[in-house]
């Protein structure tokens, strides 16, 4: 009997550790996997920034070209979006769907009955509608110079956007920040796109600035959503663009993000991580 017991007590024994294995085995696996993904994921996170992030120097100047050296800007003030041009039901969900995707990055948004500052224009007539729109400095800021607006309107893209860019507020410490962004969609080059493409997109813009020829034909990003048919395009925000919002104004009330094109930094690493903990 007892001998019995003992070549049980052995069997079982064999049985733990051969169940036992596998699972440091899995383990070793499945940390080779996450940084084989991370490792993935850097270039294309460093292409996607390079390509689509605007950087901001070290002094406004009057000019729409950006440098490959500077500062990511920001929202200074609490966001507070309003949209023309997209009536009933369309219209709340894209208006309700910015505010969703801010919430989520971490943007503060304003309450009810607030002052807009984010607009959203959606018109058959984009280039009318900006030579008709008050050209003031609260709406433009100080690169709204004559030249550069003529510049902006004569640049027909299916979504024009403008950044009122001054310095930074006392609660969010962003170098340079947002005091007005304008987003004017061409109705006309809105086929096959459906309304969470476009209110993604428009969130995407209107919460950071987002360089307006950017290449990004390998990246998976809903920026992409007008290089080609819609339906080729991610159906809403990816992984890399909510890690991208995510990570911009995770840093907001510390220190600015300082980026050099093709070098590596502390915002492409924080993306990477985002992705793939």
């Amino acid at each position: 009997m007892r001998t019995r017991l003992l070549i049980l007590a052995v069997g079982l024994g064999l049985v733990a550790c051969a169940t036992s294995e596998p699972a440091r085995v899995s383990d070793g696996q499945s940390q080779a996997t996450d940084q084989s993904r991370r490792a993935e994921l850097y270039p294309q996170v460093t292409n996607f920034l390079n390509e689509a992030a605007a950087l901001e120097p070290v002094v406004l100047t009057p000019r729409l070209e950006f440098p490959t050296v500077g500062t990511l800007p920001g929202w200074r003030d609490k966001v507070c979006p309003t949209l023309s041009g997209l009536p009933g039901e369309d219209g709340r969900f894209v208006l309700a769907r910015v505010v969703e995707i801010a919430r989520a990055a971490g943007v503060r948004v304003a309450g009810e009955h607030c002052s807009p500052n984010l607009y959203i224009f959606v018109t058959p007539q984009p280039t009318e509608l900006l030579k008709g729109m008050d050209s003031s400095f609260d709406m433009f800021g100080p690169r709204g110079s004559p030249h550069l607006l003529d510049q902006f309107i004569a640049t027909p893209r299916p979504v024009r956007v403008w950044y009122n860019i001054y310095g930074a507020g006392p609660s969010v410490s962003f170098k340079f920040a947002f005091t007005r962004v304008v987003v004017i969609v061409d109705q006309t080059r809105l086929q096959g796109v459906s309304r969470s493409q476009l209110a993604d997109y428009i969130a995407m813009v209107g919460l950071a600035e987002i360089k307006p020829d950017a290449r990004l034909a390998d990246v998976p990003t809903i920026l992409r959503l007008f290089a080609g048919a819609p339906q080729t395009a991610p159906a809403g925000l990816t992984d890399l663009d909510q890690a991208f919002l995510k990570s911009l104004y995770l840093n907001s009330r510390s220190i600015p993000w300082k980026r050099e094109f093709a070098q590596s930094d502390q915002l492409t690493l924080r993306m990477v991580s985002t992705i793939a903990p």
